[in-house]
């Protein structure tokens, strides 16, 4: 697994096991990004890491080597909510589409 912390606001690749409050992992033999969030990040900046997230898992992130990985994986999003109402913890195009339908 290669790991991204979320420091000053932007993912950055890191060496052994995560120390932020906000980091991602990136699974190559399943394809996979998780996004981990703990009790110490605030929530502006657990949505705009899940923005980045996001959008990393579209579009894929360039490694330190120059080689670019994640273009399609899916993403995943753990967090132990800390407190947050049901209605924030969602993204807000699934918020949106669950209120329409």
């Amino acid at each position: 697994m290669i790991c991204f912390e979320f420091r000053n606001r932007e993912f950055v690749e890191s060496s052994g096991s995560p120390s932020a409050d906000i980091y991602l992992l990136a699974n190559r033999e399943s394809e996979t990004f998780e996004l981990h969030f703990s009790t110490g990040a605030n929530l502006i900046e657990c949505r705009t890491a899940e923005r980045q997230a996001r959008s990393i898992a579209a579009s894929g992130i360039q490694l330190g080597t120059g080689e670019r990985i994640g273009r399609g994986y899916n993403l995943t999003i753990n967090s132990d909510g800390s407190g947050l109402p049901e209605r924030l913890k969602k993204s807000v195009p699934e918020a949106y589409f669950q209120k329409m339908y």
